[in-house]
């Protein structure tokens, strides 16, 4: 794409010389690339983090909390929900769907810039 957009093929040819009209298609280009690929990588990212254990119930020291002397920062705060172990995603597709049902569309793009800044950035690697 650096070559079809940019016409550079190394990024030591991306020079100050390029046209604005090229940078413009070029950047516009990484933002379709990035509406598209950003919630790939936040379901890819949900099924990775999520726990191996399918159907796993906790067992009654579990459902006790910690040990007695032992105290957790931010125990009292709502900070963020976990998923329950009871109800994994079953796949990418599942995955969607539950994320959009539970949290609503907008946290399919969470943390998309990241996604648009090693788009644009990787033109120069």
């Amino acid at each position: 794409m650096r070559v079809f957009f940019l016409g550079a093929s190394a990024p030591e040819d991306i020079s100050d010389n390029i046209s604005p009209w090229r940078w413009l298609i070029f950047i516009l280009w990484q933002a379709l690339a990035t509406g598209w690929l950003t919630p790939l990588e936040v379901v890819s990212t949900r099924l990775s983090v999520q726990p191996n254990t399918p159907g796993a119930v906790a067992t009654e020291e579990e459902e006790q909390g910690p040990p007695e002397g032992v105290s957790f920062c931010g125990t009292d705060e709502d900070v963020i929900g976990l998923r329950p172990t009871t109800d994994p995603y079953l796949g990418m597709v599942d995955c969607g769907r539950k994320v959009i049902e539970e949290e609503g569309w907008q946290s399919l793009y969470r943390g998309f810039w990241w996604t648009m800044l090693s788009n644009v950035f990787g033109a120069f690697a």
